[in-house]
């Protein structure tokens, strides 16, 4: 009996495979269009076309700008000039005058700018000892702090130019005058306190003075969102500033920015030098863009997408009605519909299907008289 089955399976099975291959070249789907009236299906597509559309045409099309060509690419030139007077209290009721030539070092870098805020220094004279510079310098001898430091004033000069659409422009007006940058009253004045920037970059008042005495990284990005569909004037840049080196609290490994240079001298043979080791603000530049202006065939392909997320709103309607619903059964039976058309290749296959009983038949006799 067994043996019965399994031969009968194997004859099943192939006549599913070979029913499916044929199936594969001789039968042909077509969509079909079936009218439902029903109040609540009709409600609910015509709610998902109007959230798609509205999102298409309002988000897409007009916020996100659908109908322009945008491009990143952005070629920028920065350049960085402090102004400011310091002073440091020196033992003996001293006082020394500093301005940007002591203060700023070294006096030029590439999209960058270092700033000294504190510092100490060591007058070493070349002799016999261990570090060959004599004495050697004392990491407990006070620190001297210049004071008006965060009324240094930094002037931020930038041009950059969208090379795909040939256009250039400078974050300073035409007519530019004395000024402090100020986010309310004068936002186009490129010219920026260290108060201000330390504030903005960090929160804390405590870990603010730590920067001024230990030294800190800050990044000044410059962003510029222009629309060439208007005026390029009326392209502003945005200013951000933040902390880029750890904060004192979380006790890095190294904290702060620092570094020392000196400054060397000979006389009567012998070989002077004063080591000073900086504290202060790095202030590193970056500078991205985004401009944006009108193309047809951006506008072509965007609205062409459009049209196919609007085809959404069927998708899930259907999703709905032929699987969800009540009568989702009634509803595919409409849709869904055998069309069996007698053809050569049918003839064919139902040659090979009585073939195939008749074999089967065949085979079962076969097997049952060897089990006698």
């Amino acid at each position: 009996m067994s043996s019965n089955s399994s031969a009968k399976g194997r004859f099943h099975f192939s006549e599913y495979m070979e029913h499916t291959f044929m199936g594969y070249f001789t039968q042909y789907k077509t969509p079909k269009f079936v009218l439902i009236h029903t109040v609540q299906f009709s409600v609910l597509l015509r709610i998902i076309q109007i959230i798609i559309i509205t999102y298409s045409t309002l988000y897409l099309l007009v916020y996100q700008k659908g109908y322009q060509k945008h491009v990143t690419t952005v070629i920028s030139s920065v350049t960085l000039k402090v102004k400011g007077v310091g002073q440091v209290e020196m033992p003996q009721n001293k006082t020394i005058i500093m301005d940007v030539a002591d203060y700023v070092i070294p006096p030029l870098e590439n999209n960058a700018i270092f700033v000294m805020t504190n510092f100490v220094q060591t007058n070493q004279r070349r002799s016999t000892c261990a570090e060959s510079w004599c004495p050697p310098e004392d990491a407990e001898s006070s620190s001297m702090f210049i004071q008006g430091s965060l009324n240094f004033t930094i002037f931020i000069k930038t041009f950059i130019e969208f090379p795909l659409f040939g256009v250039k422009n400078k974050n300073m007006v035409d007519n530019l005058k004395q000024c402090v940058f100020d986010p309310i009253h004068n936002k186009d004045c490129p010219v920026f306190t260290i108060d201000y920037m330390l504030n903005q970059a960090e929160n804390d008042s405590t870990e603010r003075d730590l920067m001024l005495r230990y030294g800190g990284v800050i990044n000044i990005k410059i962003h510029w969102d222009c629309d060439l569909d208007r005026s390029i004037k009326l392209c502003k840049p945005e200013y951000t500033f933040t902390r880029l080196d750890v904060p004192f609290h979380e006790k890095p490994f190294s904290a702060g920015y620092n570094f020392r240079y000196t400054s060397t001298w000979k006389q009567n043979e012998e070989h002077f030098r004063i080591l000073t080791k900086a504290y202060g603000l790095r202030f590193i530049i970056t500078i991205s863009g985004n401009a944006g202006k009108f193309s047809f065939i951006t506008l072509t392909l965007n609205i062409g997408s459009l049209i196919g997320i609007f085809g959404i709103a069927t998708f899930v309607s259907d999703i709905i009605v032929f699987h969800v619903s009540k009568r989702a059964g009634v509803y595919r039976s409409y849709v869904f519909e055998k069309v069996q058309l007698k053809t050569s290749l049918d003839g064919m296959k139902d040659h090979s299907k009585l073939r195939v009983e008749k074999n089967e038949d065949q085979l079962l006799n076969d097997t049952s008289n060897m089990d006698k």
